[in-house]
């Protein structure tokens, strides 16, 4: 109508709907514990509510996984003829861009510029938060806000050295208060959880005041099944009442599950069945241990502490390492002398501890376990620490050309000597 089209297509698609399993589930725990034995029970029916005999793949896996990978499996059988068109109608003025007679016309000449101005590598610029650099009578220094553990602001001190501390603006005077007690370390946290008028108080120590008994962590089991695959059961089959079971026993990390169950049956009716489930403890250690760690390496070891009780925690956090193929103690020569510190956690709320440990020589594959404890209850982890040496292989070549039918000499000189090296 007045040089105007007005087109429409319209599909209408009939569905299989006879070719669809329903899969509900009958007993589903969402909320488990690590190393906790288990059974789901899931319906499989067909699409007139009759019960089907069918069968299922059933996997449950650490959801986290997905972050490297995303894994899904498919919603249903994709077999079934759909109807489509290939035909398309329009109707439209057709644009047309300028044209050249003779000749083509000049491209346009440009060239790429880039400002770049020198700085520090985001590696080293992202773990400096909370730095301040400062002189001190000359010579400059690195602080943490807060000062080391268990001593004064640095600036605080510098002051105090030059008697400047009843001077200062009591504005100023807030803000370092405040700064200390947000960078504060646990082993400060610890002292303030002590007895006026003395150290941080031991659990068992009767002569600090504290007649309670303290949490014994000679008796708390760490857990040590940390499988990121629960299960995979490629093969289930319902029986007559369209029931099918699973029974497993849970790992013992604590994370988040995904389960993906696919249902098909001899009709090539299939189904499709997901969840999730979290296992998790009212308290919990989740130890952050580096991936490896190299010979002559420093680091700080870092343990989080998650109280989802109702009501505040306190009790002590434990990490030691062992010899892996000994079995024995080597928190000695790791340097990690207090293994011992003692933590309050407010309800649904987490703190992390840390430990400063550095690498011998020739110490081998380490285990490592961090364990803690309430009055009432606990929880651990023990896992492995694989330790790389600190010699490098060292390849060096040299080209050995002959040509023709000639005997040549070759001297390898570097070879020769390397018998007087001391490090080889």
């Amino acid at each position: 109508r007045e040089n105007r089209a007005y087109l429409s297509s319209r599909k209408i698609s009939v569905p299989w709907t006879n070719k669809n399993l329903t899969v509900k589930w009958d007993s589903f725990r969402d909320k488990l514990q690590p190393g906790q034995k288990e059974k789901w029970t899931a319906t499989i029916s067909g699409s007139n509510a009759e019960k089907a005999i069918a069968e299922m793949a059933a996997v449950l896996y650490d959801e986290s996984l997905d972050q490297f990978k995303p894994h899904s499996w498919m919603q249903g059988l994709n077999v079934f003829r759909q109807d489509y068109a290939p035909l398309s109608q329009r109707f439209e003025n057709q644009a047309k861009g300028m044209s050249r007679l003779q000749g083509q016309w000049a491209p346009r000449k440009f060239k790429n510029t880039q400002l770049s101005y020198r700085s520090f590598p985001r590696e080293i610029t992202a773990n400096l938060y909370g730095y301040r650099y400062f002189g001190s009578r000359g010579r400059p220094q690195m602080a943490f806000r807060g000062g080391a553990p268990g001593g004064p602001v640095p600036e605080m001190a510098m002051e105090a050295e030059q008697g400047g501390v009843a001077a200062a603006p009591p504005m100023a005077m807030a803000k370092r208060s405040a700064s200390a007690a947000l960078n504060a370390t646990d082993d400060m946290a610890a002292d303030a959880a002590a007895p006026a008028g003395g150290g941080a108080a031991k659990p068992n120590d009767p002569a600090a005041g504290n007649t309670q008994t303290g949490p014994d962590l000679s008796q708390v089991t760490a857990r040590k099944n940390l499988n990121e695959t629960a299960f995979f059961m490629p093969h289930l089959v319902s029986n007559k009442d369209g029931e099918v079971t699973l029974e497993f026993s849970m790992p013992e990390a604590l994370t988040k599950w995904k389960f993906m169950g696919f249902t098909h049956d001899n009709e090539l009716r299939s189904g499709f069945l997901s969840g999730s489930a979290v296992t998790a403890k009212d308290i919990m250690v989740q130890p952050n241990p580096p991936r490896f760690v190299r010979e002559g390496d420093q680091l700080e070891f870092t343990v989080k502490v998650t109280n989802q009780a109702p009501t505040i925690q306190t009790g002590v956090v434990r990490l030691t390492f062992n010899d892996a193929r000994t079995n024995k103690r080597v928190d000695s020569l790791l340097g990690n002398l207090k293994t011992d510190l003692a933590f309050e956690v407010p309800a649904k709320q987490s703190k992390t501890f840390s430990w400063k440990i550095k690498v011998p020589d020739e110490l081998g594959y380490l285990t490592y376990k961090t364990i803690g404890a309430t009055r009432k209850i606990s929880d651990g982890e023990e896992g492995y620490l694989p330790v790389l040496s600190r010699r490098i292989f060292v390849t060096e070549s040299m080209p050995l050309p002959i040509r023709g039918a000639q005997t040549k000499k070759f001297n390898f000189a570097k070879l020769i000597a390397s018998g007087n090296s001391k490090t080889l």
